[in-house]
């Protein structure tokens, strides 16, 4: 197992005469053993950042470390990296057997070592029955499985994943998470993902990276980054949430929040004055709905506006004064309340998120 090292990592390109940052200025450390995502959107600078890792990228500027080596001018095959990509990039004239052996047969290994350590990895992958097949006679789950179980078995210190589940179907793309998190934890590398999407990131990962136009937003456990985002581009990118400005009034063991919606409490600290201008994040499943009675005082007035059928849930969209509109998710077993019906919203003050404005 290794620890990977950035130290302000850049690098620039060229394009249409102007400089442009994929990777800016970025700093971070990956524990040995860790699994570690790199998440945002498309062309954000995570792939960039993977490859430089993996070496098929040179850094404008910055050092990278494995340990107490600097390896930022190693060549790709002397970082002792195995990398698992979009497209599993496997070698379509070779078995799969003979895929998983490349790896041991660049380190040297006898014929009959390879043979062994290539069918304990497909075994773990349970792809040890396709041995004698090609790539273009496999699924994409199964040549998916392969690239991992080629990874594996190079033994590598450092596994790099550059978005592997990104061309299975939704349903397939489900059913590998919980595996690939296993296989990779059980191999006992450090593994560094790198994915759009923030279902993956938030139910694989041991800690994530966000990041934004080639810098890293925010580092954290995937709770902590979804419970307590830094900025609104992260609660936004985690999943839905809804937001509202307002400006402090009260600030103690309790913030006080005026907005257009009402008065919102957060009991999070924070370094909040009087007068500041925040944003209040919170997430539609932390919100109560309930019809509004007479003389309810408590929680947010709303009015529904309409609502949509989700299978295990229900979300309703509903207006809060002139210009306003909040989401809230509701298990659907309980009764639908109807378009018009006004209601009272209302959420745990540890579930107020007061973000800058």
């Amino acid at each position: 197992m290794t620890t990977i090292r950035l130290e302000r990592i850049t690098k620039i390109y060229r394009s249409a005469g102007a400089d442009v940052r994929a990777v800016d200025d970025v700093s971070l450390r990956v524990e040995s053993g860790e699994f570690f995502f790199l998440l945002g959107p498309s062309g954000c600078g995570k792939t960039t950042l993977l490859r430089v890792v993996a070496g098929l990228i040179e850094p404008t500027a910055g050092r990278l470390w494995f340990d107490d080596r600097d390896v930022t001018d190693l060549p790709i095959e002397r970082r002792h990296t195995a990398m698992v990509f979009q497209n599993y990039a496997l070698w379509p004239h070779m078995t799969v057997a003979k895929n998983v052996e490349f790896g041991p047969r660049m380190q040297g290994l006898p014929a009959a070592r390879r043979r062994e350590v290539a069918r304990s990895h497909l075994r773990r992958v349970q792809m040890e029955d396709y041995v004698a097949r090609k790539p273009n006679q496999l699924s994409g789950g199964q040549q998916q499985r392969v690239a991992l179980a080629r990874a594996l078995a190079a033994q590598s210190d450092c596994l790099l994943l550059d978005e592997p589940l990104s061309n299975l179907d939704a349903r397939l793309r489900l059913a590998m998470r919980d595996q690939l998190r296993q296989l990779v934890k059980q191999s006992g590398a450090t593994a560094i993902y790198v994915t759009h999407d923030q279902k993956e990131a938030l139910s694989m990962a041991d800690r994530v990276a966000v990041m934004n136009v080639g810098q890293i937003v925010q580092v954290g456990r995937p709770r902590e980054l979804y419970d307590r985002p830094a900025t609104r581009f992260v609660a936004d990118f985690l999943g839905e949430a809804n937001f509202v400005d307002g400006s402090v009034g009260q600030v103690g063991e309790l913030t006080a929040v005026q907005t257009a919606a009402g008065l919102l409490r957060s009991d999070l600290p924070g370094p909040w004055a009087v007068g500041q201008s925040v944003t209040c994040c919170v997430r539609p499943e932390r919100i109560a709905v309930r019809a509004a009675g007479a003389g309810d005082a408590s929680g947010l007035a709303a009015t529904i506006e309409s609502s949509t059928y989700l299978g295990d849930q229900l979300q309703y969209r509903c207006r809060l004064g002139d210009h306003l509109e909040w989401k809230v998710t509701v298990l659907s077993g309980q009764a639908v309340l109807p378009p018009g019906t006004r209601v009272t919203l209302s959420m745990s003050l540890h579930d107020v998120t007061l973000l800058p404005a």
